[in-house]
């Protein structure tokens, strides 16, 4: 009989460990949508205007959030990071131009992204969002003055030399103010070879021990939407050597 008891009390236990965590698992998600939400409340609390979720116009208005979030990058003279997941492009954005452009190979969005409504859209990307984190393989190269050759031999000697430049697979992860993690990788590995893999390997254990403790405390878990984009090595590369430590983001899609 006591035996029978303890095996019960097991079971409920993991029974309810296995509850909470599902209830977590769903309602991540959802908690998150919520916080995504409060920018349209506190507009709405001072009667503030916001847009409208009108079908028809959704198009119209989530290119209006876009002119938005490039209009604020120039009051900073800085190189930042625009993605349009509409034309799969990636650019280096600066003084209101785009100075360069990489074509994206293939995209991920998160569903809770593409679902989004245009009030909540409006919230998030009709701003620039902030760098909080970024790590990659890529190493940023530091700006060498280079003398000119005073002879042949060594012009001759420069042009052969061999090129710094090594194009490791690339992986560069920035982390948004908002809880997106934008993932850049070469078109060739998701993670960006070894190197890449362990970076993403330290985020996701992090991300589960997160999990874990939500669970054991009963806290709500906080879920972070990502954006997966595959593009050429060397553009990646030039990206990331381009950008400042902590670049400002413009996301738009339609």
């Amino acid at each position: 009989m006591k035996h029978k008891r303890t095996a019960l009390v097991v079971g409920v236990g993991l029974c309810l460990i296995l509850l909470v965590t599902l209830a977590q698992w769903v309602m991540a998600p959802i908690h998150k949508l919520n916080d995504w939400e409060k920018p349209i409340e506190a507009s709405r609390a001072k009667n503030g205007p916001w847009p409208v979720n009108t079908a028809p116009l959704d198009s119209l208005q989530r290119e209006l959030a876009l002119r938005k979030a490039l209009l604020e990058l120039p009051k900073k003279d800085s190189i930042h990071l625009l993605v349009n997941l509409a034309d799969s492009s990636i650019n280096l954005f600066m003084n209101g131009l785009t100075i360069y452009q990489a074509k994206a190979t293939a995209i991920e969005v998160d569903p809770l992204i593409k679902r989004l409504n245009t009030s909540v859209y409006w919230a998030q990307w009709s701003i620039p969002r902030k760098t909080v984190f970024s790590q990659a393989n890529i190493v940023k190269e530091p700006v060498i003055e280079k003398v000119a050759p005073k002879t042949q031999e060594e012009f001759l000697a420069s042009v052969t030399s061999p090129d710094s430049l090594i194009y490791d697979p690339a992986f560069v992860h920035l982390a948004l103010d908002n809880g997106t993690q934008l993932i850049l990788s070469d078109e060739a590995n998701k993670f960006g070879g070894r190197t890449g893999r362990k970076l993403y390997s330290a985020y996701r254990w992090r991300r589960r021990g997160v999990f874990l403790k939500s669970v054991i405390t009963f806290s709500k878990y906080t879920y972070e939407p990502k954006v997966y984009l595959e593009a050429e090595n060397k553009a990646l590369t030039a990206i990331y050597r381009a950008l400042p430590e902590q670049p400002k983001v413009v996301i738009y899609y339609r």
